[in-house]
């Protein structure tokens, strides 16, 4: 039986398509009359993806941006030290483009796991 329902989702699976996402214009997509208010929440622990993180927030900065809207970011840092913090938060300010609200925060290395 298990060999059925495997052929059957392989065949499935075959025939799905997705679109490239750069081939989804914002533009196409209808998000209502008023611009949709959007927040990210980050935990960087390790400091040294805090980059990769960034550019992460930066893309839907640009996307928020091209729809008119502004992006709010919360960050919490629970390894980094005191004297990061404001670099950190100008850093965000510099490359984020639509930056609304901008919280960075030590935190507590317990229990601090955002899902």
């Amino acid at each position: 039986r298990m060999s059925r329902l495997r052929s059957k989702f392989d065949a499935d699976e075959k025939k799905m398509y997705i679109e490239p996402v750069e081939r989804i214009l914002l533009s196409q997509v209808w998000l209502g009359d008023k611009p949709q208010k959007v927040a990210v929440f980050a935990q960087v622990a390790d400091l040294q993806l805090y980059t990769e993180m960034r550019q992460c927030i930066t893309n839907v900065g640009v996307a928020q941006q091209n729809s008119g809207s502004t992006v709010d970011v919360y960050m919490s840092t629970p390894l980094a030290e005191p004297n990061q913090v404001p670099v950190m938060e100008n850093d965000l300010k510099e490359k984020v483009p639509a930056l609304g609200v901008l919280e960075v925060n030590i935190t507590q290395n317990k229990g601090a796991d955002m899902g």
